[in-house]
């Protein structure tokens, strides 16, 4: 992504974010402060590419300063701060909030959720190439069918998704898997237990997935397997997986997950997890990635997995974006509720001075 292209994302994200972004008090800037006059302000320039949360950031604390929502105000690629420590700086930190991913299901002013049965997997919101082929024997080969609106998932069934294709899996009507564009993916749902359990085997690309609850509270066992790698979930989930022919890289806004090996149908069994995993709107997005990394590598690859989730989240929220340029102000109470219920993400740009 060149610096032009992200630009124009970053201007969107933050115009998605609204008025209601919170502030992250860092360590950097923990108390409430007086912005000093207009000749005292200082200008940073946005140079950085990549997003970053706020456990990776970097730079040390004699040039940088990390500036809180509300110290700085941006005009195009630069960002003017008024906040007394930023004098002198010759970077900073600055944070950005947008939403996650949107819900298949639609915003109330904007039609009827697809009712899914219990034993069924439908997609929806096809978008661009997507085709659909069918598990046969080894000796057979199914012809990949052209995928349309509510069309059933057969069992086994693998989805791929071309170079502008999306595709959403409902699953039960408890379950969604959004495969992003350029992925491919296998699907397993079996109900013969008390409990449903889904399979999900990532061949290529990456998928957003969440997974949500059955009547009387159960929650679905659900796998989501790469490559290399598989989650399993503990509990109600919203996070995003990237899988590459070496390791699987997750990111986890909501909920918790155990991350190991990927050993078919291994859903449930806490042994084969080792690495345990878990968010909240209190603690931020978690990215973990298997097989473990150093601290080093890690830094990095949080960066760009953050960063291909968030590119992914800005082609794929229609809905908020519909929702939010409306000519109908305010918003009813239901759509406003709609959008609340979805998670924010604040992440951070690096800038460097600008005389």
């Amino acid at each position: 992504m060149n610096l032009k292209t992200f630009l124009a994302a970053l201007l969107l994200m933050t115009s998605l974010s609204g008025a209601g972004a919170q502030n992250t008090g860092t360590d950097s800037a923990s108390s409430e402060q007086e912005f000093a006059p207009v000749n005292q302000s200082t200008r940073f320039l946005l140079t950085d590419t990549v997003p970053h949360l706020v456990g990776s950031l970097s730079g040390s604390a004699e040039n940088m300063i990390t500036l809180r929502t509300g110290e700085f105000q941006q005009h195009d690629k630069t960002i003017i701060t008024q906040t007394p420590e930023a004098k002198g700086k010759q970077g900073a930190w600055v944070p950005m909030n947008n939403y996650w991913i949107e819900p298949v299901t639609p915003p109330p002013s904007r039609g009827e959720p697809l009712m899914v049965p219990i034993d069924d997997m439908r997609v929806a919101e096809v978008e661009g190439g997507v085709t659909l082929t069918e598990a046969t024997s080894k000796s057979a080969k199914s012809k990949p069918l052209d995928v349309n609106e509510d069309m059933e998932v057969p069992e086994a069934a693998t989805l791929s998704t071309a170079e502008t294709g999306s595709v959403a899996v409902l699953v039960g009507g408890h379950t969604s898997i959004r495969l992003v564009p350029n992925s491919q993916a296998q699907f397993h749902y079996d109900v013969s237990g008390p409990t449903p359990r889904i399979e999900v085997k990532i061949l290529r690309g990456a998928a957003f997935c969440k997974v949500g609850a059955l009547s009387g509270g159960r929650i679905p066992d659900v796998a989501v397997r790469g490559r290399v790698g598989s989650t399993a979930n503990i509990g109600s989930s919203d996070f995003f997986v990237q899988s590459d022919p070496v390791s699987l890289h997750v990111c986890l806004v909501r909920g918790r997950l155990l991350i190991g090996d990927a050993i078919p149908l291994a859903v449930g069994n806490m042994s084969w997890y080792p690495a345990d995993v878990e968010a909240s709107a209190e603690t931020g997005p978690q990215i973990c990635h298997w097989p473990k990394l150093s601290s080093n590598e890690k830094s990095l690859l949080d960066a760009r997995t953050l960063n291909f989730a968030l590119h992914q989240v800005d082609n794929l929220n229609v809905k908020i974006k519909a929702l939010l340029s409306s000519t109908t102000s305010p918003l009813s109470s239901e759509d406003q509720a709609y959008l609340d219920q979805i998670p924010r993400i604040t992440w951070y740009a690096q800038a460097s001075t600008f005389p």
